[in-house]
């Protein structure tokens, strides 16, 4: 990863100015039919898994996480799930990023839990990019888990800035992006920083769900108005430039959507960071149609597999986790 220096069970790290484009989201396929409103419970390894591999890098700098918020490891009706991609060289990119996923699950639950009214962690969001007040459900009470995404999200940027003042001079430009996403009985809900995709497959459709804080958003929109040629972006040496990532300053861009998306029975979501994306969308659409019924850790090892069947120089870091609904 380059970039900017401006209950349960974890796994992490290890396998054993405005936002420049928002992600095109097209109804159709968020919409649900009456007839598919039931979802079951989750299971560990059928419904939800998660994997990585090193790619050219010497060593990884991705970290992971699942956390039953409901439910227990064999029946989850609500999971959370994180992936935050390290930078800021090899010990400051790993750091950053354990560290974000450790603060973030652990402040997670503490507002979850937490008493109506509690007092909301103080902000280091820009505050005239994401709105200050509370995330509201579709019928307009507070939602728990919206709340304390953004609280965990707070500490997980605070656990960076504590972990760079153990060691300034080697740790000063570590940073990382971070996205979570709680998945529960019919809905997702996220909140994200960087590049990391959060991914819904359809029905043979794919579409990313957050925002991408970087300049492959940029180069995109160029592409689709003829500005840019497709060939000329993967190998753009700017592609993979952050305009905001968690580096314990002030967060410059968040998305933080004020309604959860509708999820059916069938869905995938897969979050990735952006070693994933060495694929194209048509073959992460393709790989996940050909083990749609598969358990959930198949689907993530075929993923993987086809990464490393594309042998890229200088592959990245690649963490794929998907849940099925």
């Amino acid at each position: 990863m380059t970039g900017v220096r401006p209950a349960s069970f974890c796994i992490p790290g290890f396998d054993s100015q405005k936002s420049p484009a928002q992600p095109q989201q097209e109804i159709p396929i968020l919409s649900i039919p009456p007839q598919k409103a039931e979802v079951l419970p989750l299971q560990a390894d059928r419904d939800f898994a998660g994997c990585q591999i090193l790619g050219s890098r010497e060593e990884q700098q991705d970290s992971y996480a699942f956390s039953i918020v409901a439910g227990n490891e064999n029946r989850a009706d609500m999971l959370l799930v994180l992936i935050a991609d390290g930078m800021g060289g090899h010990v400051g990119g790993r750091e950053a990023s354990l560290a974000a996923v450790r603060g973030f699950v652990e402040a997670f639950f503490e507002a979850f839990d937490a008493p109506a009214g509690a007092p909301a962690a103080a902000s280091r969001i820009s505050d005239c990019e994401i709105p200050c007040g509370p995330t509201r459900c579709p019928g307009g009470e507070i939602s728990r888990e919206a709340s304390a995404l953004k609280t965990a999200l707070l500490a997980a940027n605070q656990a960076v800035d504590t972990m760079i003042a153990t060691d300034p001079d080697t740790l000063g430009e570590a940073g990382t992006t971070l996205v979570a996403a709680v998945v529960g009985r019919g809905f997702v809900r996220w909140i994200s920083v960087g590049d990391s995709p959060l991914l819904l497959w359809r029905e043979g459709r794919l579409i990313r769900l957050n925002a991408d804080h970087s300049m492959r958003a940029v180069f995109a929109e160029k592409v689709a108005a003829g500005q840019m040629r497709e060939g000329d972006v993967a190998n753009h040496p700017e592609r993979n430039a952050l305009f905001s990532a968690l580096t314990g300053l002030e967060i410059p861009l968040v998305d933080e959507p004020a309604e959860p998306s509708p999820l059916a029975p069938g869905d995938m979501v897969i979050a990735a960071s952006d070693g994933l994306l060495t694929l194209t969308d048509e073959e992460i659409s393709n790989e996940l149609s050909r083990l749609r019924d598969a358990p959930a850790i198949e689907i993530v090892r075929g993923l993987r597999a086809k990464v490393k069947e594309k042998a890229i120089p200088k592959q990245d870091n690649a963490t794929i986790v998907v849940v099925r609904t």
